[in-house]
């Protein structure tokens, strides 16, 4: 699965603040904002002050190993993570589930095996990242994370110490490979009932879909009643026996109202008695 940050995608990552805002961005320290937000400003100048020797660390296009990664971590006083999340997020393979077909069976396991076997011909436990491949294991992590946790403080609290395998089946069904996609589908039963398509007219409607309907006919119902039966409410007006003074008022009100409801509620009147 494949996700999209353009704001981080953007970062200059020779600029060793860039370094600096991607662990913020891992963390859920700071919202990402490409780097132009007074918060993530704070952030950097934060920790260069704290670990002034950062800069050198991370200068140019260094590469990091995971006891680099976490030495990194470690001095802007930051908690380390699992060899399982740098390998799962950092190492650029396309899913730790793409396996042969015959080896399907069994992907956890497998899994929890590839992470201390060969990767690219090199040993995993060997393995430096780029910054290009430490930014791109960022933004698959914040997809992943608003996938199963939509909490990126939260996810990296969670699965900064499991292994491949125990964060492959915390993110079910988001990190399931293809095959395994595939295999499932195949392989799934044949449905008991065939499937029959019905009008909409024929079905009910929930309650929060048809309220609005019956609320506007109940509106026009009443304005339509407003409208057409003037006389029965100049009845029920003038069974108080009004003064000759007030009856006079009383009829010009009546005649202005009718002319205003006439005017607005027609056209609307028309189409829902039609």
């Amino acid at each position: 699965m494949n996700f999209r940050e353009e704001l981080i995608e953007d970062l200059v990552l020779t600029d060793p603040a860039s370094t600096v805002l991607l662990i913020g961005y891992l963390r859920g320290d700071i919202a990402a904002a490409g780097g132009e937000s007074a918060s993530e400003k704070e952030y950097v100048n934060s920790c260069i002050r704290r670990a002034p020797q950062l800069k050198k660390m991370i200068k140019g296009n260094c590469r990091l190993s995971f006891a680099q990664f976490n030495e990194l971590l470690l001095l802007i006083d930051k908690n380390r993570i699992g060899k399982g999340f740098f390998y799962y997020f950092f190492v650029p393979t396309e899913s730790w589930f793409d396996l042969p077909a015959d080896r399907i069976e069994k992907p956890l396991q497998i899994a929890e095996q590839l992470q201390e076997s060969l990767y690219d011909g090199r040993p995993l436990a060997s393995y430096n990242i780029s910054k290009t491949e430490f930014r791109t294991g960022v933004i698959r992590f914040r997809g992943f994370a608003m996938l199963r946790y939509g909490n990126f403080r939260f996810a990296h609290k969670d699965l900064r110490n499991k292994t491949i395998a125990e964060i492959c089946d915390v993110l079910q069904p988001f990190s399931s490979d293809k095959h395994i996609m595939e295999n499932k589908y195949q392989l799934r039963p044949a449905k008991a009932l065939a499937f029959q398509p019905i009008d909409g007219n024929d079905t009910w409607l929930p309650g929060y879909l048809s309220a609005p309907s019956l609320d506007d006919a109940s509106y026009l119902l009443h304005a339509a009643l407003s409208y057409l039966r003037p006389a029965e409410y100049q009845q029920i007006l003038r069974k108080r026996k009004p003064t000759k003074e007030k009856q006079s008022k009383l009829d010009a009100k009546i005649s202005m109202l009718t002319a205003e409801a006439a005017k607005h509620w027609r056209p609307h009147i028309d189409g829902f008695l039609e």
